[in-house]
């Protein structure tokens, strides 16, 4: 082995048989703009805002498809809920998210009165249940309880995925 122990500079073409690059030597900038670099050797992230119905439509229970994964394998980053109009009294709008029929939370949220109009409430994700794999389906479980208040309108939700490519 060679060490060299200041910089080196070539003019010409570098061939190596093999190269290994320390961790953080290689950054955004260092990569062409038009690299051409192929999706299926990238992660991607998706994220996605879902509303089953209109803004004024009040919350009501249901079961909803949000992502189907497509990649060999991902992760769940986050997930949060909201309404546009909040609950009003003791409504609640409970929330999970589930995987593969199975909650990915490690336990399900409530909006209620207690939440302002248009502000996330943010789902823990069950550690053991963060990973993706390919065909997995992931769905928003909403309940409803009116109580003796008045439920908010507009449900709506995020879901954020990292996935590797197919």
């Amino acid at each position: 082995m060679i060490t060299i122990p200041g910089n080196l500079w070539c003019g010409g073409r570098g061939t190596f048989k093999s190269l290994d690059i320390p961790a953080g030597a290689v950054d955004n900038a260092a990569v062409k703009a038009a690299a051409g670099i192929e999706a299926e050797k990238l992660e991607h992230r998706h994220q996605m805002t879902f509303m089953p119905a209109t803004s004024s439509t009040v919350a009501s229970a249901g079961t909803y498809a949000l992502h189907a994964v497509y990649g060999t394998a991902g992760r769940i980053v986050s997930f949060a809920a909201g309404l546009i109009s909040p609950c009003t009294g003791d409504a609640t709008v409970t929330v999970d998210l589930h995987k593969n029929g199975v909650t990915a939370l490690s336990s399900t949220f409530d909006i209620d009165s207690g939440d302002a109009a248009r502000t996330l409430v943010v789902g823990t994700i069950d550690p053991a249940k963060v990973t993706l794999a390919a065909g997995d389906v992931l769905e928003v479980v909403i309940t409803v309880n009116a109580g003796t208040g008045v439920l908010g309108d507009g449900f709506f939700c995020r879901l954020v995925v990292n996935e590797d490519a197919a």
